[in-house]
């Protein structure tokens, strides 16, 4: 054989047995357990669950609807309650219709001497010709109502056997206090003869008020006599024969109306005397 030519087959074997190895190692079966076979994964982002990461989320989407559907009920529950809890303001009594709320004082009768437009003026002033203030409501509805505030004006009243005297210099009008409510109906309260402000007048200006009174009112001589001998040197306001009653009762209404804005309502009961 031709020395050269031997070389080329040698390598030649050498070739076909790696290409033998190859596909050998290439077709060769997997074994179960076997680490060269083994492939670990290290991104977290790939390690997931896939199925229930759905699952969670079609869940929570779901959870989400149901809350808001529920809250959206709670709302109208809210809304319909407060429609319903709007108090009675219709009937025998005083309404007054003001821009955004109506108020109702039940049995009693009123007029007016002049004409009023209490949707225009936000006021509203009127004279009570029967039924009783004292004791009785103010039912109020249409907007949302931050508070209710009453004063009163006041007036003395000297009654014995000799007549009545009424001293309304020596009454006052009070200050603004809050009264309770709730659902639209106000408690019309304050108005008893203890409960009453007047003036802190001395002694002597109640005597002089009185005979003063007595003069006004035509009295004799010897009738106005009859009520300084009555009332003595030392008089009190909070003593017979003083009575402390109302003259006027007055009310502020707070509230917002639809769009948020604050406003403020006003009515005056005028008490025969």
């Amino acid at each position: 054989m031709n020395k050269k030519f031997f070389p080329f087959l040698t390598m030649l074997a050498l070739f076909t047995a790696c290409d033998n190895d190859e596909n050998k190692a290439t077709s060769q079966t997997i074994v179960l357990g076997d680490t060269a076979t083994i492939v670990t994964e290290k991104d977290n982002r790939n390690l997931g669950d896939f199925v229930a990461d759905v699952k969670v989320k079609e869940m929570e989407k779901k959870q989400q609807e149901e809350e808001l559907q529920q809250s959206k009920q709670t709302e109208k529950a809210i809304n319909t309650t407060q429609q319903t809890s709007q108090p009675v303001t219709t009937g025998k009594g005083l309404q007054i219709a003001f821009k955004d709320i109506q108020v109702f004082i039940p049995d009693v009768e009123t007029k007016s001497f002049t004409n009023q437009n209490p949707e225009r003026t936000g006021g509203a002033s009127y004279q009570l010709v029967s039924g009783k203030i004292k004791g009785n409501q103010l039912r109020i509805s249409g907007a949302t109502i931050i508070k209710v505030s009453q004063r009163t004006i006041s007036y003395v009243l000297a009654s014995n056997e000799l007549g009545n005297l009424r001293l309304q210099s020596l009454g006052t009008t009070s200050d603004w206090k809050e009264i309770a409510g709730s659902k639209g109906i106000y408690a019309i309260t304050g108005l008893n003869a203890n409960q009453i402000e007047v003036k802190n007048a001395t002694p002597a200006s109640i005597k002089n008020t009185v005979l003063r009174e007595a003069k006004r009112s035509r009295c004799s001589r010897k009738t106005i006599q009859a009520w300084g001998q009555a009332i003595g040197n030392n008089p009190i306001l909070s003593h017979a024969p003083f009575i402390a009653d109302v003259r006027s009762v007055i009310w502020k209404i707070e509230g917002k109306d639809a769009n948020g804005r604050t406003f403020y309502r006003q009515l005056r009961i005028d008490l025969p005397i």
